[in-house]
């Protein structure tokens, strides 16, 4: 890896002091599984404008979820405890990641039958990648869940994750299955 900047950002994540946390970690995986997308795409002529957009998407998730959390760490050092207002802006960011993997792990489904075979196992990594942020995502949404104490707050909330879940989970098991 050549940019300085990603040894960087994991020596960030790997070190004991503040933030970026697992959500942040989940958008820059996904990030990198869509510039193998996109690498694919162009060595297969497809389109990519989709693919980038999604992966400067996933950049600027991770940059608001590592802000977010070191919100959330200010107030829990402080001795306050989350607002409900917080809970939410926590969510916001891996909400959007869902949808980013969501949407890539569809692409690549699609992509997919387009690949030489020396091509496909770039792909399968990109997606175990989008996998894991899509999974990753779904838990830290699902301990946010836990701190809202709306009732129908908290429903509204899962219904979001269910759908983008849901449309993960199907393109990730349509990407397994075996060619005929």
């Amino acid at each position: 890896m050549s940019d300085t900047q990603n040894r960087d950002w994991s020596h960030d994540l790997a070190w004991s002091g503040p933030p970026p946390g697992g959500g942040s970690a989940a958008a820059a995986g996904a990030a990198l599984a869509l510039g193998i997308l996109i690498m694919l795409s162009r060595a297969a002529a497809a389109k990519t404008e989709a693919l980038e957009a999604w992966r400067k998407q996933a950049l600027a998730v991770a940059a608001a979820d590592e802000a977010v959390l070191r919100r959330i760490l200010q107030v829990f050092s402080s001795g306050d405890v989350l607002g409900q207002a917080e809970i939410w802006g926590a969510v916001q960011p891996l909400l959007q990641l869902l949808d980013i993997a969501a949407q890539a792990l569809e692409a690549a489904s699609k992509l997919k039958p387009q690949l030489a075979a020396h091509m496909q196992c770039d792909l399968e990594v990109a997606i175990w990648q989008l996998a894991a942020a899509l999974r990753g995502g779904a838990a830290i949404i699902a301990l946010n869940l836990s701190l809202l104490s709306e009732a129908e707050e908290r429903d509204a909330l899962q219904k979001k994750v269910d759908v983008a879940l849901g449309r993960g989970e199907e393109a990730l098991q349509e990407l397994q299955q075996k060619p005929d």
